[in-house]
């Protein structure tokens, strides 16, 4: 897919994921530099890190970004309820079905996924402007949807002075 810098920031590693990490509102962007076998580190704020110009088109503002809204509070309230240990999330029906899709979406918005997704549908002849508006379709396959929910989930909030390391793959799926 051709990037262009007048295309929109599409978010593959969501800001309200990101912001849980920063401090004074930056976290740390680490970057591989190959030619000289050394990881630069830089602050960025959440929303100038995990995107890539034009990876979505219209599916970031009608699809991903509605979904991110919807895990974020999903993740507020957990926050909210003041939890000190360990902790199943007991999410409730409706918020169950959006806590899977946000996961599935984890999964299959990393651009190297999405970029698989185009190129397949390519290769079958399908525009990559077809195949973008595939992608909510794909994340919200209802057998998918029902193996995520069937995973135990919890919660955990704990106190540390430890960094935390993520990346731009924050969950790596190997089935």
């Amino acid at each position: 897919m051709i990037k262009n810098k007048k295309k929109p920031k599409d978010h593959y590693i969501p800001q309200f994921y990101l912001s849980r990490w920063t401090t004074n509102g930056s976290l740390f962007s680490a970057k591989y530099i190959e030619h000289i076998g050394k990881i630069s580190w830089t602050p960025r704020s959440p929303k100038e890190t995990g995107y890539e110009r034009g990876l979505y088109g219209e599916v970031e503002k009608t699809f991903f970004m509605p979904l991110d809204d919807k895990a974020s509070k999903i993740v507020s309230e957990l926050h909210d309820q003041g939890i000190t240990s360990l902790q199943k999330m007991e999410l409730g029906e409706k918020n169950h079905d959006m806590w899977a899709k946000y996961i599935l979406a984890q999964i299959i918005r990393v651009p190297k996924y999405v970029n698989e997704v185009y190129r397949i549908y390519n290769q079958s002849g399908i525009e990559t402007g077809a195949a973008i508006n595939q992608l909510p379709s794909i994340i919200q396959n209802k057998k998918a949807i029902k193996d995520v929910r069937s995973l135990k989930w919890l919660f955990v909030k704990i106190e540390s002075n430890l960094e935390l390391i993520t990346s731009d793959n924050p969950i790596i799926f190997k089935p």
